[in-house]
Order: C-alpha cells, then sequence, then structure tokens
C-alpha cells in the first residue's frame, strides 16, 4: 500500500515540473552600427517580471520559456525595442540605434 502511494506522489511532483520548463537564454546588447556594448540595458520577457541587466560588456542571461518569446529591452537614451525570440533559438544579439538629442533651444 504504501508504494502505491510513494507512485502517486512521485508521478504528481513529475506532472508539476512538466509545466514550469525554462531555458537560458544569452545574449549580447550592442549599438548598431559601432557593435559597441550597451551596459546597464534592462531585458525583461514580455509579459511576465522576470529580467536582468546587461553587464558592462553588454552581455545578458536570462531564464525564459522553452516556446518563442519577446524580449522587452530599455535604457536611457536609446527607443524600447522589442526582439523576438524563437522556441529553438538560445543566443541573440540585439542591435540598438540610440535616440538624436534634441537640438531645441530653451529661452
Amino acid at each position: 500500500m504504501t508504494y502505491k502511494w510513494l507512485f502517486a506522489l512521485a508521478a504528481l511532483c513529475a506532472s508539476s515540473g512538466a509545466h514550469a520548463q525554462t531555458r537560458t537564454v544569452t545574449g549580447k546588447v550592442v549599438e548598431a552600427g559601432s557593435n559597441a556594448p550597451i551596459g546597464s540595458a534592462q531585458i525583461q520577457v514580455k509579459g511576465t517580471t522576470t529580467g536582468t541587466l546587461a553587464r558592462d560588456d553588454g552581455t545578458f542571461t536570462i531564464a525564459a520559456p522553452t516556446q518563442a518569446i519577446t524580449l522587452t529591452v530599455r535604457r536611457i537614451g536609446f527607443p524600447p525595442q522589442d526582439v523576438q525570440v524563437a522556441a529553438t533559438q538560445n543566443d541573440v544579439t540585439i542591435r540598438w540605434r540610440a535616440t538624436r538629442s534634441s537640438s531645441r533651444k530653451w529661452s
């Protein structure tokens, strides 16, 4: 009788783990044109609270669901950008173009 309960408990634990599968997505945020790394960019899996910051060299690692996702990237001086990541893609390079500064003169 004890074995039946242990088997049922093991089956329950195995099935609940299947719903929480994740993968590791690594990448780099660089400026378009110069390929200079952009550190401190915020990277978030769209529709979730999962996020990370790019290191000084622009690299990042984030846990993501196994299906296709969208990464939202933000940083001061750059427009927010959404990047599609396929379910089979685990490495991404995000090329970003800075916004132009306003030349408006204040009086």
